[in-house]
């Protein structure tokens, strides 16, 4: 006999699937940013394939999961106080945001400025800083659309999306699930914006307001998503659909299906002790989020100029190169919060 849970029992599974999700979707990042295998490949289809089903199919559920989250915990409340979005809540979120997203992002982004004006000077990389101009442009947004440490171009996105959560707010509340649909149209039709990148805006438009939408609204993700039990069957179905017709639209709605078959797969184990968080890896994940930048493209550079250019080396690569980054990343995440506890708190903004 099935255990029913109460809205308090969701709460917690919610919160412990969150934690359990972090370090893995962290590897679907880094396979985002390998690699692009499905290009490289130069006879097998079967490479090609593996290529586009990690790199475009599965992984691509990993941006919306953490700008799910985000807009879901910026908005998320226990405090009655704190359920009317008044400019005094509004300015301590943001305050709380200076330390948790602001600071490591500079940080951050200083390192990586660092290198490349220096590293050319060691034969180490050909993009270099020369100007002031090229100092500042590599904590915003370079002539690609992202900063010097371009995965956190989320936490660039995600920091303008806190500072427009008022308007975000009443939109959701006054709108409510015609605002979701609202910001659903530009990924769902992949309406182009003019930027490099586009992509990009797409995901911080539509995602973090639909987490926004279940915390104003009281609502938990996971027990909606346990509703939904064709969610699973119907996304390995559109992997398939995906990897033969290789449709961004398809691909589009895949993501979707394929975080509601996430959240009712990871849950339902996660409920029955199944899966249970390591904190170690869950803290670590930002620290890899934000290192793994360049380490991964040095390593994918270093190894396509030493290996011989196959198919099959390619796939070694693919795989290899966020294995190897993933592991330095907790290694040195692990000596730092051993040895600098202050320092490694303040770049990973508490985490």
């Amino acid at each position: 006999m099935n255990k029913i849970l109460t809205k308090q029992d969701y709460d917690l599974l919610q919160s412990k699937t969150f934690n359990w999700l972090r370090f893995p979707l962290i590897f679907f990042i880094l396979f985002i940013h390998t690699i692009r295998l499905y290009d490289n490949c130069l006879e097998s289809i079967f490479c090609a394939n593996v290529g586009y089903l990690f790199r475009e199919i599965l992984a691509r559920v990993g941006v919306p999961f953490f700008f799910i989250v985000s807009g879901y915990y910026f908005f998320y409340t226990k405090n009655a106080e704190e359920l009317h979005f008044t400019k005094e809540v509004y300015i301590s979120k943001l305050r709380k945001r200076v330390n948790t997203l602001l600071i490591p992002y500079l940080l951050w982004n200083l390192f990586c400025v660092l290198y490349y004006f220096g590293a050319p000077y060691v034969g180490l990389a050909n993009k270099s800083i020369l100007s002031f101009g090229d100092f500042l442009r590599g904590f915003f947004a370079q002539g690609d659309m992202l900063p010097a440490d371009y995965p956190l171009w989320y936490v660039r996105d995600l920091m303008f999306l806190c500072i427009l959560s008022p308007i975000i707010y009443l939109f959701i509340k006054y709108l409510r699930v015609v605002a979701i649909l609202v910001c659903a149209i530009p990924f769902m039709l992949n309406l182009d914006f003019g930027v490099e990148n586009n992509n990009v805006v797409q995901q911080s438009i539509f995602f973090f307001p639909l987490g926004a939408y279940f915390a104003i609204e009281g609502k938990n993700i996971v027990y909606y998503c346990r509703k939904i039990k064709w969610a699973v069957p119907l996304y390995v179905f559109l992997i398939v659909a995906d990897l033969i017709m290789k449709n961004v639209y398809l691909n589009r709605f895949g993501i979707i299906v394929g975080l509601i078959a996430l959240f009712n797969v990871v849950s339902y184990f996660v409920e029955n002790n199944k899966l249970k968080e390591n904190k170690f890896l869950s803290d670590a994940s930002f620290f890899i989020f934000a290192f793994h930048g360049l380490p991964l493209m040095i390593l994918v550079s270093r190894m396509t100029a030493i290996l011989p250019h196959t198919d099959w080396a390619y796939v070694l690569i693919f795989f290899s190169s966020v294995i190897i980054v993933a592991l330095l990343g907790l290694g040195l995440y692990a000596f730092l919060k051993r040895f600098f506890p202050r320092f490694t708190s303040v770049i990973t903004g508490g985490r």
